[in-house]
């Protein structure tokens, strides 16, 4: 009878990315926090878009960090296949991940550039025109983050279903 304990998964040290997300997590939540100042750099009628942005960038670092879609029954999957050696998922979630975060940030600036437009322009009839330059640009600024963020979060789960899928096709047509 075996007596060892099952060993531990190792920990493995956090990456630059995974620090970038919680560079912009934190960026984000003193966006938020600066929201109930003088110093808030969001209208105060984007208050709800900025909340809904946060949230979900919160909810988008969490399912990043977690692990989620990195199981560990891949290997056993692959076995079904007569192989150890898979190289052919691993890159194509990353595309999907990349891609995602890519054209979520690009959507998410666009979007909060269309919303925040008037910065610009109600600084410049103040004659604060670097004032809502500013305003504008952090506006921008939080919906890439915000966006990047989440299109990642989507890209990973398009990624982990694409996966599912092809695997179970591959196995029915073998």
């Amino acid at each position: 009878m075996n007596t060892t304990p099952p060993s531990r998964p190792r920990r493995t040290r956090p990456t630059l990315g995974q620090w970038l997300l919680v560079a912009i997590l934190a960026f984000l939540v003193v966006v938020l926090k600066l929201q109930d100042t003088t110093h808030a750099v969001i209208v105060a009628r984007h208050t709800t878009a900025l909340w809904i942005s946060v949230l979900s960038a919160l909810a988008g670092v969490l399912i990043l960090r977690s692990g989620w879609g990195a199981s560990e029954e891949r290997s056993e999957k692959q076995l079904e296949f007569g192989t150890l050696q898979n190289d052919f998922y691993k890159p194509r979630r990353e595309v999907l991940v990349q891609g995602g975060a890519v054209a979520g940030g690009v959507t998410g600036a666009l979007w909060w550039g269309v919303q925040s437009w008037v910065l610009l322009f109600a600084g410049m009839r103040r004659h604060q025109a670097t004032r809502g330059l500013w305003d504008f640009e952090m506006s921008v600024l939080v919906g890439a983050l915000a966006g990047g963020v989440v299109g990642a979060t989507l890209g990973l789960i398009v990624g982990q279903r694409w996966e599912r899928w092809h695997r179970r096709r591959r196995r029915r047509n073998r």
